[in-house]
């Protein structure tokens, strides 16, 4: 076997050591991104309050009016953090999932987002464009079916204003309501606790 052969198939099995790795690793960082942009109820971690953003519930439970007020807000502790629109809305539960039974699809720029992974439960809507319900703005939501008497909590996702987030690119931030109030208009107006997680705006 010559001497440049030698060299060819060398440096073959190294190129394809290579491409196996790059296939690996490009296929581990797709999984990490679906892990890591997939909402569960675990996404939400509590915070002190909002204000501004109401929900209306009618037709037994299945259609949702989300709201959002001028100077809309979510403190935390004595920080408070103004609200420039919101991109998602969810009805959830806390715990033992399997219980809301939702039934819902995409419509517009809003694709539906439900989840039972782990603790708790999701059902809801989350905008594709980063273009959601700005203030003095509302957006209707409707299930096909519902189990609405197993709702213990609303979410939603915020885009917060730049002057919130110290002058820097605004935050997205996934944010939800405590106990929802009965019967039929339900706001999230200082409902005692919320929720929020981080994430920067693309």
């Amino acid at each position: 076997m010559t001497f440049q052969l030698v060299a060819f198939l060398a440096l073959k099995r190294k190129v394809s050591r290579e491409y196996k790795l790059k296939k690996g690793l490009i296929l581990v960082l797709t999984l990490i991104s679906a892990i890591g942009f997939s909402q569960t109820r675990s996404s939400f971690v509590s915070v002190s309050q909002i204000t501004g953003v109401t929900v209306n519930q009618s037709n037994a439970g299945l259609t949702y009016s989300v709201s959002v007020a001028p100077n809309a807000q979510y403190t935390n502790g004595s920080d408070s953090y103004d609200i420039d629109e919101v991109l998602g809305f969810w009805v959830m539960r806390n715990s033992n999932p399997d219980l809301l039974n939702p039934t819902n699809a995409d419509f517009g720029q809003w694709d539906k987002k439900n989840s039972t992974t782990g603790s708790g439960e999701i059902a809801g809507w989350k905008s594709v464009t980063s273009d959601g319900i700005d203030p003095n703005q509302s957006q209707t939501y409707s299930f096909a079916s519902l189990n609405s008497s197993a709702i213990e909590a609303y979410g939603f996702k915020v885009r917060l204003s730049s002057e919130s987030c110290g002058g820097s690119s605004e935050d997205m931030r996934y944010i939800t309501a405590g106990a929802v109030p009965e019967p039929a208009t339900m706001a999230a107006l200082g409902l005692g606790t919320v929720a929020l997680i981080r994430r920067r705006k693309k």
